[in-house]
């Protein structure tokens, strides 16, 4: 998963800038946690996958969220890419990558932050939307 999360950092082809600031945000996080860095990182992914999520379905001349189950094979995606988004919309304000990623990582860990806001959205979302379940067929 870690590779994962480094392809989905990486921009404009560098993968060893991506790799940098993956390794320093994971290390220093799982650091700050006392626990192993890679047991830490896994730990964190396994314990905030959605299981569902809305996707766009036209039907009948309008366009209507529909709540969709994600399937296990990438429901660790989805939280990557949630994670990444979070940390870019920071980044974008001047401060560095990988101290924006390890903080998002440990605030994720104690279950707080960006990170965990994003996915209460998405679940609230989901409910909200539950009424067009019967679109998906």
């Amino acid at each position: 998963m870690i590779h994962k999360l480094i392809n989905i950092i990486m921009l404009e082809g560098k993968k060893s800038i991506a790799e940098k600031i993956v390794y320093y945000a994971i290390e220093h996080a799982a650091q700050e946690a006392l626990q192993d860095s890679k047991v830490f990182f896994e730990n964190i992914i396994n314990s905030i996958m959605p299981t569902s999520q809305c996707k766009s379905r036209r039907f009948g001349g309008a366009t209507y969220l529909v709540p969709v189950s994600i399937p296990e094979s990438k429901r660790a995606g989805a939280v990557l890419r949630i994670i990444v988004k979070e940390a870019r919309k920071i980044a974008a304000k001047g401060q560095p990558m990988n101290t924006v990623l390890k903080n998002l990582l440990s605030q994720t860990h104690k279950k707080e932050g960006a990170v965990i806001s994003a996915l209460d959205k998405l679940a609230a979302e989901v409910e909200a939307n539950q009424a067009f379940a019967h679109f998906m067929r």
